[in-house]
């Protein structure tokens, strides 16, 4: 799925800088976006809801897989290019991606049970943060 077709599910969807959006969360009573979205450098769509809603109930509440947000596997691609983030956007993404982590934890523990989907695009995000800030 191309991340136009992914915002075109969306409602009050704001452009924010290059290739970033915001909108209303479809899986839980949004009054302001909560849903931030971009594109990440290999395709996949990015997407965080600030009130804590999982990426399973986002996609669910879309009629979409997870699998959907992530490009098809090419065969033959070429070696990924090298991206750069401002720090202070690379700190704001690792901390919300820690808290992402905890929160998981503290599920395993309590419950026994986490989003593992979640967790995983978690450490993508953090992996991406080392890439893009190692000198």
């Amino acid at each position: 799925m191309h991340i136009s077709d992914f915002i075109s599910r969306l409602e009050k969807v704001r452009q924010g800088s290059k290739q970033s959006y915001s909108a209303l969360c479809p899986a839980h009573e949004d009054s302001q976006p909560s849903l931030s979205i971009r594109e990440g450098s290999d395709g996949r769509i990015l997407v965080t809801c600030f009130a804590g809603c999982t990426i399973d109930e986002i996609c669910s509440a879309l009629e979409i897989e997870v699998a959907d947000l992530f490009p098809e596997k090419l065969e033959h691609h070429s070696q990924p290019r090298p991206i750069r983030m401002a720090l202070s956007d690379a700190l704001r993404m690792l901390e919300t991606e820690a808290l992402i982590v905890a929160l998981a934890a503290e599920d395993a523990a309590n419950k026994g049970e986490c989003d593992r989907d979640r967790l995983w695009v978690a450490l993508a995000r953090i992996e991406e943060v080392r890439r893009a800030t190692r000198a």
